[in-house]
């Protein structure tokens, strides 16, 4: 009740009707993975348990944070495209993620969409279903707990983080969060002892979150129709996001795991999946 409250309240802020969200699987989708992105950003931008640089190989924590969290600005972007909410310079932040790989983001073809200067994602407010003209009245969470106010998730509250006292997580969200990071422990083959450092969890609790993000975005491939109103399309903009949370597993991965180092070309392939229609491509550097 509380995450279909948190999603709702996305949708809310962006003008989406309610009632749409209720009935059209397309709007939903899209506030989910909305709110997700911006859930998953804001961990990586204020990892409290990760302000000690952490040596991982070729990139450290802290340079694997700092891509993916460039990463996601620029899907944040995407996806709020045309709505009323802070825009992030698209090509900017792309460029900034893949330089630490050796690529540059260059303007590749005219662009098929809008592209507002200094390379922000923008286009014009949408239409119908998508926009309700009493949306900005106030939501209210049905109940006073904090929890329902705030909008995300911390893995840091898994070690009841003194910042935090009255913010506890329930006790089956801990388990369920402390199950997933010793799934991906396994996946890559973390000792056990490891487990114990809040920044080995607090990463392990971000893969997974990330890797569960992608599986929603391309779940929403399946969906048949949406209302009009909206270009892109909520599909087009989950779609071309999903290719830059591929990218954000594939940064936190680098290397680990048995893993090979991240080709630059792999990288710059999943990018420009999601640069195309704005006319930008990643290439190396020259």
């Amino acid at each position: 009740m509380r995450r279909d409250y948190q999603i709702r309240k996305v949708a809310h802020a962006r003008g989406i009707s309610l009632e749409a969200y209720s009935t059209e699987p397309a709007v939903q989708a899209l506030a989910t993975v909305t709110k997700d992105t911006e859930d998953l950003l804001l961990n990586f931008d204020y990892p409290y348990s990760t302000y000690v640089e952490q040596d991982m190989g070729q990139h450290s924590l802290r340079e694997r944070y700092g891509t993916a969290t460039l990463l996601l600005h620029a899907s944040q972007a995407m996806l709020n495209e045309g709505f009323p909410t802070a825009i992030y310079s698209f090509a900017s932040e792309i460029d900034g993620a893949v330089s630490r790989y050796g690529l540059a983001v260059e303007r590749s073809t005219e662009p098929d969409r809008l592209d507002n200067p200094p390379h922000a994602v923008f286009s014009p407010p949408p239409e119908g279903a998508w926009h309700d003209s009493h949306a900005a009245d106030h939501l209210s969470p049905p109940s006073g707990n904090y929890r329902w106010w705030n909008s995300r998730l911390d893995p840091d509250d898994l070690y009841d983080h003194p910042e935090f006292p009255t913010n506890p997580i329930l006790p089956e969200e801990r388990e369920e969060w402390l199950q997933r990071c010793n799934q991906e422990a396994d996946r890559l083959g973390v000792p056990a002892e490891n487990l114990k450092d809040p920044r080995v969890i607090h990463f392990l609790a971000q893969l997974s979150d990330a890797r569960r993000l992608l599986a929603t975005q391309e779940k929403c491939r399946e969906i048949a129709t949406e209302p009009e109103g909206l270009t892109p399309s909520a599909r087009e903009r989950i779609a071309e996001a999903s290719h830059l949370t591929r990218a954000v597993i594939m940064v936190l991965e680098d290397g680990l795991g048995g893993k090979a180092p991240l080709a630059p070309a792999d990288l710059a392939h999943e990018v420009n999946q999601a640069a195309k229609p704005y006319g930008w491509q990643a290439e190396p550097a020259a």
